[in-house]
């Protein structure tokens, strides 16, 4: 009889805690009218969550965000791989704040979301960013190098994000 009630119990609390998750189609369309606005203008933060190293696993992380902000692109990823060349020192690595060189943004194949691509041209490296933004919130984050292996990166946008001027 313990074990029904308690059954019973969690079946009604796994219940009530998913549907406090799902949100109204207000909701739903506000996040969308967002995240089209963010892709669409190029005023954007994503919070990442995981990254996948070309060689080695895939690593949970936090405290890590790409910021883009019209012509400037905010980038504070770690990154794990292979360094073809590196600067005397080591260099920044994926963490810097540099002006975009091009960009081009489009809606993808399926209509669910944006494609934000972005060239940057430093010093000591050309990276190539391509920015998958769905909107549901979720985007992946793929960087490409002339000096280092690709990597890519999973998160969220963050919602609550309002560009600088």
């Amino acid at each position: 009889m313990k074990k029904i009630i308690f059954l019973l119990f969690t079946a009604i609390f796994l219940a009530t805690g998913c549907a406090a998750l799902k949100m109204t189609p207000e909701e739903e369309a506000a996040r969308e009218q967002y995240i089209r606005n963010a892709a669409e203008t190029m005023q954007f933060r994503i919070d990442v969550t995981r990254m996948l190293p070309m060689s080695g696993h895939s690593r949970q992380v936090s405290g890590f965000d790409l910021t883009v902000n019209g012509d400037e692109i905010n980038s504070y990823l770690p990154y794990f791989g292979v360094a073809y060349y590196a600067p005397y020192g080591g260099g920044n690595g994926l963490s810097f704040k540099e002006k975009i060189s091009e960009s081009a943004v489009y809606a993808n194949e399926k209509g669910d979301g944006y494609v934000v691509n972005i060239l940057v041209q430093r010093t000591d490296d050309v990276l190539f960013y391509t920015i998958d933004i769905y909107t549901n919130g979720r985007a992946y984050i793929s960087v490409r190098s002339r000096n280092r292996q690709d990597i890519r990166y999973y998160g969220d946008v963050d919602l609550k994000y309002i560009p600088e001027n």
